[in-house]
């Protein structure tokens, strides 16, 4: 007589639970994996559309004196919806005031600058732009 692992049984004689229990930690073969809260969070900053700004702008900002004002926080989100749209992952963003590289899978500002000290940078490791003028 073979005995089979995959069923669990209640200790009740003659009483057998047909459906298998799933042990704390592991998950069974094709079930879907529930998102941790980090990717809930990144979900739900997406859709929301606001974009973050990371310690290293804040800094940025306030050293060089830009401030981000309700119209040049509506462009980036829109510059951010754009990019997304268009697959982009790292954008260079150009408005009338000032230049932002964003990292648009997490909707984070990563540096920022005066437009006049742009106008004369090379920007790498972006694949995309999005210009207002």
């Amino acid at each position: 007589m073979a005995i089979q692992n995959n069923i669990p049984f209640d200790p009740a004689p003659g009483r057998v639970n047909p459906q298998p229990q799933e042990r704390p930690g592991r998950s069974q073969k094709g079930a879907a994996q529930k998102p941790d809260f980090q990717e809930l969070l990144r979900r739900a900053s997406r859709e929301e559309g606001s974009v973050s700004l990371s310690r290293h702008v804040q800094d940025r900002l306030q050293s060089r004196e830009i401030s981000i004002d309700s119209q040049q926080a509506a462009l980036l989100d829109s510059a951010v919806r754009m990019a997304r749209e268009k697959g982009i992952r790292d954008t260079l963003v150009l408005t009338p005031d000032a230049a932002f590289i964003v990292n648009v899978p997490n909707n984070t500002v990563v540096t920022a600058m005066e437009r006049q000290a742009a106008a004369q940078r090379v920007f790498t490791n972006i694949d995309g732009a999005v210009v207002f003028s």
